[in-house]
């Protein structure tokens, strides 16, 4: 028995529980006296409850009021309105929350009572200031029961069965439910919570005090930079060409460990400094420097080495920018590339060669227009010319203009950048197309860069490695049967009137062709063409070509096209003349190709390591470093001993998700693997390349930010200018659907791809997607929709320290605090049915993404009592077993019954944080079962990469776990 003083709370371990079956009471690890009920049908009658007798506290006399103060809570409500696609289990009258004083009823409450403040009609969104949830808190007179000793008993009870319809009930079948609705219609689950009781002489509630979660654990220190040099691998996938390449890479820097304007240089690997620019990217929040963009030209791999302090030297033939007479000229001692005036036809007028070669003529660009019976050609205008920096090393020029017909009808928009590089006869460039026409789908017959040759007939053409021959039972050979020899595959002649052409036509097969000839044929054409002449040569190269097919390159003597997919001409009811490529309205689609001009005698190595440079650009990385710099969002290495498992099974599952995912074509709409960045995939992309060290995740992660870049964002769309932007909605049909909503509102990986490459395009397109986090709903009643551009909005504001991102950000806070249920530590949503209410485990994951980033910006100790409220929210209520999490609160949504490790990585990820935070063994204890659970031989699913993020700190808990 109890003695009692008033107002303290009973303690929990004299609680003594009773049950039948199916019910089952327990005490939660936060405290609480669970009641729960599966979902199954309920018979009249059952029950579940706890029971403690205290004595009456010192104080009270007979006659006087006594008061019994405590907590309530569950998982259910009656409410229903008819909607669309929200299923409906209405149950009335059935099922009672119950206390009991001296075996008599004191209070008695159906669990089908509204515990949701806000509207019906507005989904219980909230408002400023206006807590999302009803007091819970319950005061009830007990003074005529009263005796020496008190019984007190919380019970739920089934007063009438849930296979007998009363008046109120209904039930709407969920439009994803699995279940047979006649089955479905008489299950009836609810989970019910008390705690905190207390005898008190007055009617206030009387509540606990809030259980603080406080930062104990040094944070680690972030890495000092070494006298010696930042060390940094050179990597690229072939040797650089004997002349070098331009390398533009970001490089992380730790907290503290650059000032603002510091002067850092570059040592190659033999020790010798080299020419470089470096350019600051971001700051950290103390106004060090956390990334810097260097550019230089590397002549072979290996370590080299970032010194700061240390003066840079300048290249011995520097580049040179001319403006005379309204006409541009740049220059860098082996090339000189005249752009002529600002207004004008295409891109330039024409380059040569310094030290003897060829002059080649103009480079136009060109968009031919499927039409029913004709074909509109539009042609570029230059509009304007921007030297956007000129140094020794390096000069960047971006030219704009419109693509126009012969009768001036505009297409859309085009921007090229060029650029050219201290003594390099190399030309690297893209250019930017939009489709601003009245064509909702413009079916494009050709889409090319072209440019203008002397008369090379008698040159020597190579396309790459290929195979002689054709395929006979191809159906274009069985309908036109065009097919042809050639004596040397990598050396083919280019005859007067005559054509030579390499097409990747599909994704496992390009093909060479002599006029309309098949001559030769390879699974992935390499994606570059070295033509050489007596007179000079030219090599081209296009960047992914295979990857982003249809693609083609086209050679006459008069012309070199680079094309997606180059038309062919000369042949009525060539298959070619079909159209290949589809541009939505208010899309951009680019090209980025490399142009190398020669002697005429560039060998077939030279010419490979040149186009293997265009296809994957050199870049400086140390895995090492980029995870301890501490800007990254990485987890630990993935060979750390502890991850063993870890990196045996959990890597080919999340490589199914990115890197192992068919893309036919990054530019096309029946490739839907990039998901419009839903959830951030680009940003998981980096940290897997970070963390793992695999290249063919930063290939995945650069392609699949130009793909999100230029094609699934809004670039025209005068019926919704405020679209403009904006990512579509993730679909097949990439421009079939409005702007994303919350959680498809991403900048992370947008601003990771200007940190990383330094393109401004990048940084634009970041910057547009994160004004729209300022329109977003911020009393959305989901965890997912508030957490997600929590998280963005935070990531901006440390970019740019843009104060509105902040406010918004707090906006965002206040109604996260709205929405918790604090007692339970629950982010209580509807998901998919009006009547169960409780935590989604997935979508507090995402919340607990934007809330862990907020708290790293702000270390609000308030936020870190949040985290922890939300993790033993979700290991009270969401976990159904070890390591195996519910789906959702809805019955319905949770198949199998048992759980899932779906979220597991956002869940453990929450843990670990805490654990990094705290050094509380219970968070690292959480975090190992979520990771062991993910390791387990089961049919059930495991995490995905949209899961990255979080899961990095889950696996940094379990490596610093003490066994």
């Amino acid at each position: 028995m109890t003695r009692t003083k008033a107002q303290e709370f009973l303690p929990l371990r004299q609680w003594k529980k009773k049950q039948n079956n199916p019910f089952a009471a327990q005490q939660d690890i936060r405290n609480l006296l669970a009641i729960h009920h599966p979902w199954a049908p309920s018979q009249a009658g059952g029950f579940a409850s706890w029971e403690t007798t205290a004595t009456v506290p010192s104080g009270w006399r007979p006659g006087r009021p006594l008061f019994v103060s405590f907590y309530q809570s569950d998982n259910y409500s009656g409410h229903f309105i008819e909607h669309a696609w929200m299923g409906a289990q209405v149950f009335i009258g059935h099922r009672f929350k119950q206390l009991l004083v001296n075996g008599q009823i004191v209070w008695d409450q159906d669990v089908a009572d509204e515990e949701f403040s806000g509207s019906h009609e507005k989904w219980f969104t909230g408002e400023p200031c206006r807590s999302g949830h009803l007091d819970p808190y319950r005061v009830v007179d007990i003074s005529k029961h009263v005796k020496d000793k008190i019984t007190l008993t919380f019970r739920v009870f089934d007063k009438v069965a849930s296979t007998t319809k009363l008046p109120g009930d209904a039930y709407k079948r969920f439009s994803w439910s699995a279940f047979d609705p006649a089955v479905a219609i008489k299950n009836f689950q609810t989970s019910v919570y008390f705690g905190d009781v207390a005898l008190s002489l007055n009617d206030r509630p009387v509540r606990p005090r809030e259980r603080v979660v406080s930062a104990k654990r040094t944070r680690v220190r972030a890495s000092a930079i070494p006298r010696s040099g930042i060390p940094l691998e050179l990597t690229a996938t072939a040797p650089l060409p004997s002349l070098g390449y331009p390398v533009r890479c970001g490089v992380p820097l730790p907290k503290g460990s650059l000032k603002r304007g510091a002067a850092v240089a570059l040592r190659d690997p033999t020790g010798a400094p080299l020419p470089v620019v470096i350019t600051e990217l971001s700051h950290w929040p103390d106004g060090t420097v956390r990334w810097i963009l260097c550019e230089f030209v590397a002549q072979a791999k290996g370590r080299y080495r970032l010194v700061p302090g240390a003066t840079s030297p300048r290249p011995r033939r520097a580049v040179r920018v001319a403006e005379r007479k309204g006409a541009t000229t740049l220059s860098n001692g082996s090339l000189t590339l005249t752009l002529g005036p600002n207004v004008g036809t295409g891109a330039w007028e024409c380059i040569s060669r310094d030290a003897g070669g060829l002059d080649v003529g103009a480079l136009d660009f060109s968009v031919k227009l499927n039409r029913v019976g004709w074909r509109d050609h539009f042609t570029a205008r230059r509009q304007r010319i921007v030297i956007e920096r000129s140094d020794p090393l390096l000069a960047v020029v971006r030219v704009e203009g419109e693509m126009l017909d012969e009768k001036k009808q505009r297409f859309g928009s085009w921007r090229a950048r060029i650029q050219i590089w201290a003594g390099l006869p190399y030309i690297l460039l893209d250019w930017t197309l939009v489709n601003e026409s009245e064509q909702a789908m413009a079916m494009l017959l050709d889409w090319s860069a072209r440019l203008a040759l002397p008369d090379l007939q008698g040159a020597s053409v190579d396309f790459g490695p290929f195979e002689k021959g054709f395929d006979d039972d191809d159906l274009a050979m069985r309908g036109v049967g065009h097919k042809g020899t050639v004596e040397k595959v990598r050396a083919i002649p280019l005859h007067k009137d005559s054509e030579l052409s390499v097409r990747q036509e599909r994704a496992d097969q390009g093909r060479i062709y002599r006029n309309t000839s098949w001559v030769a044929t390879t699974q992935q054409a390499a994606g570059f063409v070295n033509v050489q002449h007596p007179s000079g040569g030219v090599a081209g190269a296009m960047r992914w070509f295979a990857e982003e097919f249809p693609k083609g390159m086209v050679v006459r003597p008069n012309l070199l096209a680079l094309a997606t997919l180059a038309e062919n001409e000369d042949a009525l009811a060539w298959s070619h003349d079909r159209p290949f490529v589809r541009m939505g309205r208010g899309e951009a689609k680019r090209q980025t190709f490399g142009l190398y001009l020669h002697d005429g005698k560039l060998s077939a190595a030279e010419a490979e390591r040149f186009n293997a440079c265009v296809q994957d650009a050199p870049r400086l990385f140390d895995r090492s470093w980029f995870i301890s710099s501490g800007a990254l969002e990485t987890g630990p290495r993935r060979d750390a001993k502890k991850l063993r498992g870890w990196a045996k099974t959990v890597t080919p599952i999340i490589e199914r998700t990115g890197i192992g995912a068919p893309r036919l074509g990054h530019r096309e709409y029946w490739d839907t693997a990039w998901s419009n960045d839903y959830r951030g995939r680009t940003h998981q992309g980096l940290i897997q390349y970070v963390e793992t060290a695999d290249p063919r995740w930063l290939r995945y992660f650069d392609a699949a930010c130009t793909h999100n870049r230029d094609v699934d964002i809004i670039h025209f769309c005068p019926e919704h200018p405020d679209w403009v932007g904006a990512n579509h909605s993730f679909g097949e049909d990439h421009t079939s659907c409005g702007p994303m909503g919350n959680i498809g509102s991403n900048c992370d990986g947008m601003l990771d791809h200007y940190l990383m490459t330094g393109d401004p395009d990048s940084f634009q397109a970041a910057r547009g997607l994160a004004e729209r986090l300022l329109s977003c709903q911020v009393w959305s009643r989901c965890a997912r929709e508030t957490g997600w551009p929590l998280s963005q909005l935070v990531r901006w504001y440390d970019q740019t320290h843009d104060p509105r991102f902040l406010r918004k950000a707090k906006e965002f806070m206040t109604a996260i605090y709205a929405y918790v249920e604090s007692r339970r530590g629950v982010f209580a949503e509807q998901h998919g049915a009006w009547n169960y209410r409780g935590i989604t485990g997935f979508m507090t994951g995402y919340l607990a993404f934007g809330v862990i980033r907020y708290h790293q910006l702000t270390g609000d100790p308030k936020v870190l009592t949040l985290l922890g409220k939300l993790a033993f929210g979700l290991f009270a209520e969401s976990r159904a077993s070890k390591g195996r999490f519910r789906y959702s609160p809805f019955p319905e949504n949770n198949f199998p019954h048992e759980g899932f490790r779906l979220a597991n990585g956002l869940i453990g990820g929450l843990a670990g944080y805490l654990f990094f935070e705290t050094g509380e063994r219970q968070y690292a204890d959480w975090a190992k079962e979520c990771h062991d659970a993910v390791l387990e031989k089961s049919k059930d699913q495991q995490i995905t990469m949209d899961m990255l993020p979080l899961a990095g700190w889950m696996l940094h808990a379990v490596v610093e776990r003490k066994s």
